[in-house]
């Protein structure tokens, strides 16, 4: 597939990528010569305005409310991804072992998947919904780390509402999305050997949930919000780029 695209890219009138420059500007001054047109335009939800009316059907927010500023841990491996019964097990263990308080939007059953004794421990310690307003959740003061698959709308979401990630990748971009957090901008933790352990998820978020040890990254992802947001000022440079596909879409 990568092949395919190297071949065909170069042939498109314009390429349009869900980035900042700002963040990355030597990747895009490597691509800019190779392509007719390249336009960087991010974050998305900057551009576009947000919904009005939210779904919230399981009571995620007013759950929130309730709970601590930055306690929480929120969990959510997106639309397609199933952790492998083992992971599942540890992630499990390090939350009921920690005292974290925890969000998780959870696909599937959670009964086929939890012994009785994990739900119990589950019902007092966090909440187990089938679906997350997931912007909104990450908004909210009370979240204070992101369990995530880190696919790239996912890491963008956490940049702008500045919630660090525990970073556990599997598909596609997710692998360099979390080289790029965990070694480049420093906003987020990997795993050893980029997998859940007990031990390894236990050490991530008490580094992120600690007031003292979390800070530098908080400050890290202070500062890339700064530059996206730089980006979709009037004379930002994703601004800009909206502004010339429009004219391109509407010549």
């Amino acid at each position: 597939m990568l092949h395919k695209m190297e071949l065909h890219l170069p042939k498109a009138s314009v390429v349009v990528v869900n980035s900042f420059k700002e963040t990355e500007p030597v990747m895009f001054d490597i691509l800019k010569p190779k392509l007719q047109e390249l336009l960087t335009i991010a974050p998305i939800n900057l551009v576009t305005p947000p919904k009005s009316i939210i779904n919230d059907e399981y009571g995620c927010l007013e759950w929130l409310d309730k709970e601590k500023r930055n306690s929480i841990a929120y969990i959510c491996f997106g639309t397609f991804v199933a952790l492998p019964p083992h992971e599942l097990a540890a992630l499990a263990e390090a939350l009921v072992e920690s005292g974290v308080r925890f969000l998780w939007s959870f696909r599937g059953d959670p009964k086929e998947s939890f012994c009785e004794e994990f739900l119990q421990r589950f019902d007092v310690q966090g909440k187990l919904v089938a679906w997350a307003p997931q912007t909104r959740v990450l908004a909210h003061p009370s979240v204070g780390v992101y369990i995530s698959h880190c696919g790239w709308n996912s890491v963008l979401e956490a940049i702008m509402e500045g919630v660090p990630m525990i970073c556990r990748p599997f598909v596609g971009d997710n692998g360099l999305n979390v080289r790029t957090i965990g070694c480049e901008w420093k906003v987020g933790l990997g795993l050893p050997n980029g997998i859940f352990t007990k031990d390894g998820v236990m050490k991530a978020m008490e580094t992120i949930l600690d007031p003292y040890k979390g800070d530098q990254i908080r400050s890290n992802l202070r500062a890339i919000k700064d530059l996206a947001l730089k980006a979709n000022e009037p004379e930002g440079s994703s601004t800009k780029n909206f502004n010339s596909l429009k004219k391109l879409l509407t010549k």
